[in-house]
């Protein structure tokens, strides 16, 4: 092999080199809107219509703050007591404020609310009679023990 082949050989592993070296290092940027990769459940205790009303409230005004709709993981809602009686289709008149909240930030999928079919067999409430938006789990306090224990936290 010719001197000017060796050395342009040469030339051209080192700029391959220093490529690779330097790509090696470069920092990698994060997006302008980071993902929050924390998962969120609403701490329900009282099961009143003006608690219920105060969390999608403040569910809302995530959707207010965020400049794009989709912010990560919608905050899981369990329902397990007297405010699943709230989303009946008998009960939309007097609930359709919270009703249509919920029905908003689920479309947006800034909560997803989940209801108790053991408290509904408890209270005749049949899932015909539930928004299509919410999703029946077997029992509400064992979702959110599932919920806690795969990394959510209170909301």
């Amino acid at each position: 092999m010719s001197r000017s082949k060796f050395l342009l050989s040469l030339a051209c592993l080192t700029g391959l080199f220093l490529t690779l070296t330097t790509a090696a290092e470069t920092p990698t940027t994060t997006p302008a809107i980071a993902e929050d990769q924390t998962r969120y459940l609403a701490k329900i205790e009282l099961h009143t219509e003006g608690e219920i009303a105060d969390l999608f409230e403040r569910a809302s005004q995530l959707l207010d703050e965020e400049s794009s709709f989709a912010f990560g993981e919608p905050i899981a809602f369990v329902l397990h007591g007297p405010e699943v009686k709230y989303f009946s289709k008998d009960n939309y008149r007097e609930f359709k404020g919270i009703v249509d909240k919920a029905a908003q930030l689920d479309a947006f999928r800034v909560i997803d609310v989940r209801v108790c079919s053991t408290y509904m067999k408890l209270h005749n409430i049949s899932p015909e009679s539930l928004p299509p938006f919410i999703e029946i789990v077997p029992y509400g306090p064992a979702e959110e023990r599932r919920l806690r224990s795969s990394g959510y936290v209170d909301f």
